[in-house]
């Protein structure tokens, strides 16, 4: 008479299955593990400081979006604008959560191809992504308050994305010792952080 009894799944097979598991997990990082990010979460090539609300541009009933920084800045001293020129005017460039990116583009189709703030930024390939672009004010300023989560800020001044509204010479910045606001001087050398929507 045979033996009729089902043989379990062998040893070896759960161990497989199981490192199998481990790998893709560990490969894929937080974003598996943390599907709804929060500010502080390492997430698609940076780290999270802001997580879009009902007035933000971006925004969208019952799923989260936000802000991601990266982790180093990408210039500790650059010119806003191209060299140390700062006689022209991107227009218009705005200061909203949510603006940064259209700002950056405006930015770069003026000046074209070269070493400046926002070309740095859409430059950026952290995480393997290609649309990372310079803050606006606000959004900036957005960074700065989630400083402590986002790390590694060294320095005072950080460019903003946004001009001054009714001059030519001078973009948007922020102190990130104190958090002041200010006008600087587009020939001057500020810091660089990049950012990317989610």
């Amino acid at each position: 008479m045979k033996n009729t009894r089902k043989r379990g799944v062998p040893f070896q097979t759960l161990l497989t299955g199981l490192l199998i598991s481990m790998l893709i997990l560990s490969i894929s990082g937080c974003d598996a593990i943390n599907p709804t990010p929060e500010i502080g979460d390492k997430y698609q090539g940076g780290i999270v400081f802001y997580i879009f609300g009902p007035s933000d541009n971006g925004y969208v009933v019952g799923e989260t979006h936000g802000l991601i920084a990266a982790s180093e800045d990408q210039s500790s001293g650059i010119h806003w604008s191209e060299g140390s020129d700062s006689s022209y005017k991107t227009v218009p460039t705005e200061r909203s959560i949510g603006s940064g990116k259209t700002n950056t583009e405006k930015i770069i189709a003026k000046q074209g191809p070269g070493s400046y703030a926002a070309q740095v930024c859409a430059d950026y390939r952290g995480g393997g992504y290609d649309d990372w672009f310079l803050p606006s004010k606000e959004e900036l300023n957005a960074l700065y308050q989630s400083k402590g989560a986002v790390g590694g800020f060294t320095g005072k001044y950080y460019w903003s994305s946004s001009e001054e509204r009714f001059g030519y010479h001078y973009a948007e910045c922020q102190n990130f010792d104190d958090g002041r606001q200010i006008l600087g001087y587009k020939g001057d050398r500020g810091r660089v952080r990049a950012v990317r929507a989610f």
